[in-house]
């Protein structure tokens, strides 16, 4: 893909997801109350709900972003990395967070744990190392792929 392609993309998913849900650690993951059965149809209806709502927050949290930066006060980091980790990070956390809380399907046709599993590490990648992750792309793009073969065509956030 195109770098510049790339860059408007994580721009866009930065711009609509929230920024609630900073601070989790995968170790405090899954601790939650057991969530009613859901069929395999409604899961697959709810998981991308989830990720299409983050995703149209990207826009107005970027937005949101270089507003505060541009105060004259602010040291605000707006750059590729930066809009990644201050959106697109916690972003991608809350949304495991309400994936997770979906719980797993009835029936064993949706790998659920191996879906998360892979969204767990496009978050552990591009938190740790953005500029790294911006160049490669390739958590995220299993993350997808891994979510599209059962039908969740909106998950990670895009």
């Amino acid at each position: 893909m195109h770098k510049a392609a790339v860059v408007f993309v994580i721009g866009a998913v930065l711009c609509g997801l929230l920024a609630q849900g900073c601070g989790d650690s995968s170790e405090d993951r899954g601790t939650s109350v057991a969530a009613a059965e859901i069929s395999e149809a409604e899961y697959v209806r709810q998981a991308d709900a989830i990720c299409a709502e983050h995703e149209n927050k990207m826009g107005p949290e970027t937005a949101r972003l270089y507003r505060e930066a541009a105060r004259p006060d602010a040291d605000i980091d707006t750059s590729e990395e930066g809009r990644v980790s201050a959106i697109l990070v916690p972003s991608l956390e809350s949304e495991l967070d309400e994936l997770e809380a979906l719980g797993d399907p009835v029936g064993d046709r949706i790998p659920v744990e191996e879906i998360l599993g892979e969204i767990q590490q496009v978050i552990d990648e591009a938190d740790e190392d953005p500029e790294a992750f911006l160049e490669g792309f390739g958590p995220y793009e299993k993350a997808e792929k891994a979510a599209e073969r059962y039908g969740i065509t909106r998950c990670p956030v895009r």
